[in-house]
């Protein structure tokens, strides 16, 4: 998870409507949607009825983004998800056109969708309001992290603070919890939800660069870096701003880190 202005946060990641923030670039947007025949007969099907449910609208949309995929040479897909449409108007459920996190700011299939969905089709996608999401797919193989599993030197654990905005449980009732330290450097930590003991606690580090560590689960960090996590929870201070349905997860997570990122517990 980056933080970045001018996006639109969803439960996994950052929703970027790209446009007056990107770069200039050397060839006007096109409308990544008329030139697909999925995508044209969805829209088409939608404007005489209207998908009943937003699941509905997601699922006619699946062969519109395997045509995409096909198109742009790269996996795209149609899910369901969160934006946030600014402080006015809160967080509302709407359609992600989603593409793998590698995918560089300004690329052509940004450029393209972003102007289909934002300025072709204002934010809407058959009657729902819809954006672009970059980030790690579900399936997508993990590109082998570089270096040692473990608190990485450029991030200043003194400093760091909790993120109460993008700290959230997600879709899969997963808590997310970011914190970021003075630099902007910023450290993620997923925990699998409390009735679904499916998986480990994993960490995530990114520097202010976008460089990009792990994910970790939080007993290989700390069988590398025996007591690094458990100091770092134990000097996180939970703000008084964090929405009150997250503080009791909140206090779960870093009693785990104090834990387990002390000593190495076998999962």
């Amino acid at each position: 998870m980056r933080r970045h202005a001018g996006g639109w946060w969803t439960g996994l990641a950052v929703v970027t409507v790209l446009g007056a923030g990107v770069r200039p670039r050397l060839c006007a947007a096109e409308d990544a949607l008329s030139g697909v025949p999925a995508c044209v007969a969805a829209e088409s099907s939608s404007a005489s009825a209207r998908p009943a449910t937003l699941d509905a609208a997601v699922g006619l949309l699946a062969p519109c983004a395997a045509g995409l995929s096909r198109r742009y040479g790269l996996d795209v897909r149609a899910a369901k998800g969160v934006l946030e449409n600014g402080e006015d108007r809160g967080e509302v459920m709407g359609i992600l056109l989603q593409v793998p996190a590698s995918i560089p700011k300004g690329s052509r299939v940004l450029v393209d969708l972003s102007y289909a969905v934002r300025e072709r089709r204002s934010g809407m996608l058959l009657g729902f309001p819809a954006g672009v999401w970059s980030g790690r797919l579900e399936g997508e193989t993990q590109m082998p992290s570089q270096g040692e599993p473990g608190v990485p030197v450029w991030l200043d654990g003194r400093s760091l603070k909790l993120d109460a905005k993008l700290t959230r449980i997600d879709l899969h009732g997963d808590l997310h919890a970011v914190l970021f330290d003075q630099g902007d450097n910023e450290m993620e930590l997923v925990a699998p939800a409390a009735a679904t003991p499916r998986g480990r606690t994993m960490v995530t580090f990114v520097k202010s660069s976008d460089d990009e560590l792990g994910p970790w689960p939080v007993e290989t960090i700390a069988a590398h870096s025996p007591g690094a996590l458990g100091g770092l929870a134990a000097s996180i201070a939970i703000p008084a701003e964090l929405d009150a349905r997250l503080r009791p997860a909140v206090q779960r997570l870093l009693s785990e880190l104090r834990r387990r990122g002390s000593v190495a517990v076998r999962p």
